[in-house]
């Protein structure tokens, strides 16, 4: 079946077709919004994983200096209270 529709005015046969309906949300401002959204969700992606890996990195420097105090409070165990203040200082930071 077709779109056109036949009738009859008198003896002759009109065929008439209707153009297709535009879509109820095709407007072009608001074509232009979900781009600014996807934009920004994909900024904030961005950001994400940047803190992401810069909290990685943050991490492994931690483990890493833990790890060197542990071995020089081991070689002197007087190294152990300036270790101890420095723990007490950062707990107390926020």
């Amino acid at each position: 079946m077709s779109a056109e529709k036949t009738s009859a005015v008198g003896d002759d046969a009109v065929a008439e077709t209707k153009p297709p309906a535009p879509p109820a949300h095709a407007s072009t401002h608001q074509a232009a919004e979900p781009s600014a959204e996807v934009q920004q969700a994909a900024e904030r992606a961005a950001k994400k994983a940047a803190r992401r890996s810069r909290r990685k990195v943050a991490k492994a420097l931690l483990y890493a200096a833990l790890a060197m105090t542990a071995l020089l409070v081991l070689a002197e165990p007087w190294l152990l209270v300036p270790v101890a203040l420095t723990v007490l200082a950062l707990s107390l930071w926020n």
